[in-house]
Order: C-alpha cells, then sequence, then structure tokens
C-alpha cells in the first residue's frame, strides 16, 4: 500500500475519532461540504493540504504517511472546560478529542479540560488543555487536582492533612480555600482527577 493510500484511510479514520461529524471537521478547515467523502472513496487529493490535516487531527504527517518513525497517537476525550479561580457549575459533556502519545499512561483513564481563568498560572494557563488521570483521593496529595465540591469544579493544588483539605492556588492574587473534614465529608468533596500534563496553544 503506497504512502497515498495509507494517508486516505488514516485521515478518515481519524476524523471519525475525533469529530462528532465530516462536515465539522471540514468547516474546521474551511473546506467545502462532502470534502472528506470524497476523500474516502478517493475520488479528489488532500496532499496540498496535508500539514494542515494533520495539524487539525493532531498528528504529524509522517504519520499519516505511515512512516515507520513517526509517533504513534492516541485520543483523550475534552469533557468540558474547568475554572482555574473560583469554583463554578461542574464540568459535563463532550467536546471533542485530544491526541497524545500512545505510551503515556497506557493504562489509565485520561480525560481533557480546556482552562478557563489564572489561578494556577505560571506552572498552568489559561486557554492551557489538561490531561488528568482519574485516581484515588489518597493518591492526589500535593498534586495539581481537578476537584468537585457541592457540584462545583476548580483547579487547584490539593493538601490534606490532620485538619482537612485546603486548595492551593499558585497565582498570589488568590487566597487559599480550606475544607475541615466534617465539610469535606458534607459537601460531598470529590477528586476528579490528576493534572499529568498541561498542552499550551500558540496562536
Amino acid at each position: 500500500m503506497g504512502s497515498k493510500e495509507i494517508a486516505r484511510k488514516r485521515i478518515v479514520s481519524l476524523i471519525e475519532e475525533t469529530y462528532e461529524t465530516y462536515k465539522e471537521f471540514e468547516d474546521s478547515l474551511g473546506l467545502k461540504r462532502n470534502t472528506v467523502t470524497e476523500w474516502k472513496r478517493g475520488v479528489s487529493t488532500f496532499l496540498e493540504i496535508l500539514p494542515e490535516i494533520a495539524d487539525a487531527l493532531g498528528v504529524t504527517t509522517d504519520y499519516l504517511l505511515g512512516h515507520k518513525s513517526a509517533e504513534k497517537n492516541k485520543t483523550v476525550p475534552i469533557i468540558g472546560r474547568i475554572q482555574a479561580g473560583y469554583p463554578i457549575e461542574s464540568f459535563e459533556g463532550t467536546y471533542g478529542k485530544i491526541r497524545i502519545p500512545d505510551d503515556e499512561k497506557p493504562n489509565s483513564e485520561l480525560f481533557a479540560l480546556e482552562v478557563v481563568g489564572d489561578s494556577m498560572m505560571p506552572i498552568v494557563m489559561e486557554g492551557d488543555i489538561i490531561i488528568c488521570e482519574r485516581t484515588e483521593p489518597n493518591r492526589a496529595n500535593g498534586k495539581i487536582c481537578v476537584v468537585t465540591i457541592d457540584g462545583e469544579s476548580t483547579l487547584k493544588k490539593l493538601k490534606a492533612d490532620s485538619s482537612g483539605v485546603t486548595l492551593i492556588p499558585l497565582n498570589p492574587l488568590y487566597k487559599e480555600i480550606h475544607y475541615t473534614k466534617h465539610e469535606v465529608i458534607t459537601k460531598d468533596f470529590k477528586v476528579n482527577g490528576v493534572v499529568i500534563e498541561s498542552i499550551r496553544k500558540f496562536e
């Protein structure tokens, strides 16, 4: 199978994995309607915009062309936005996917969120996509976590001790938030995941 045929199959497969519809992908690149269907049938070419396609799908052109040295990726669902500030209504839904290397936490359940707010700067900035690993609360101490309190979610460094739980911002303009052991129980405090990577997009 030639490189062009490999690329055609991989492009269509990745579009189907990453986007809800062909139209959503076509709109993201300003393509005319049914372009992906024509690629799928092999009746039109895509090579002239291969770099743009690779960027939209989160892979390299080498990977699309089937080069053995190219890094393989897997998709992680972006399930919403997370407030890096004061807790707001919890995230929900699916807002596309992001691709990361296959060997990154291969046996873990991962999810991604877009960051809103600046309480965790300079480590995590507004607009970053954070990759999170679902884990047990006792493994989250001292780490940057996505937590939910009474149905409202926030992104903070978590510190747990005998007095309860403290949510710590990295931006000095924000104050720490402390919950006693009693509040942790009564306010339905949950650790949704631990941040393992922050991906920054530069315009």
